[in-house]
């Protein structure tokens, strides 16, 4: 597979990332202001990155509504509650996982409940697609498998470009794929957050600290009485 220069940086940043989550905030931020650099970042491009990281992190630590921005504190727009539901033929845990948004005082968007207007299938994404968080379910409603394999559960591949399509959106941090079984999934897809859709509904406790990591308020009392 050709990564464009694009797709490269992406990955090369979704790296250093990774290794200053292992090193920790107050480790990167210390390798910094002593102009040491941490381990990880130690020239020019991958500085940026290090001091971008940390900001990230700080802005989330902060209290909702605030964000640190060249040493001043600024009010910002909430995140929207709307929440995009992905979803395949199995059609009762698409109405479980709405009625979970739901009552956890979130917006659901079905994208066959949305009027098309003469769109196609894609604009309507689109057109639906400016929200706070992504929730995706992978459910096995195909089978596939490479020429000559032996065919294994997947999702539906309209699933799998939607799944694609808001992780470029939104960022893979406010998408999240709930799995029934154990569907084939992409390797392309292997950094995106999973929670298994187990009938006993642990499920609910592992989507509600998902939505919570990326600054979310969750009333935790609604959401386990969903």
């Amino acid at each position: 597979m050709v990564v464009g220069s694009r797709g490269k940086e992406s990955l090369e940043r979704d790296a250093l990332f990774e290794r200053f989550e292992k090193l920790g905030l107050d480790r990167v931020k210390s390798d910094l202001t002593n102009n040491e650099g941490p381990r990880t970042a130690h020239r020019g491009k991958e500085l940026d990155t290090a001091w971008e990281w940390v900001r990230m992190k700080q802005d989330r630590l902060k209290a909702p509504g605030e964000t640190a921005y060249g040493g001043r504190t600024t009010q910002t727009i909430p995140p929207s509650r709307t929440v995009f539901v992905v979803h395949g033929h199995d059609e009762g845990a698409r109405e479980k996982i709405a009625r979970f948004l739901e009552q956890a005082a979130f917006e659901p968007i079905i994208l066959h409940e949305q009027a098309s207007a003469g769109r196609t299938v894609i604009e309507k994404v689109e057109d639906h697609s400016n929200v706070g968080f992504a929730v995706v379910l992978l459910t096995p409603d195909d089978e596939g498998c490479e020429k000559g394999g032996t065919p294994r559960p997947r999702a539906r591949q309209n699933v799998i470009l939607e799944l694609g399509y808001f992780v470029g959106r939104l960022g893979r941090n406010d998408v999240c794929a709930l799995k029934r079984g154990d569907p084939e999934i992409p390797s392309d897809f292997g950094r995106v957050a999973y929670v298994n859709l187990d009938d006993a509904g642990a499920w609910k406790q592992a989507l509600g600290r998902e939505l919570q990591a990326v600054g979310f308020e969750l009333d935790w009392s609604r959401v386990m009485n969903s």
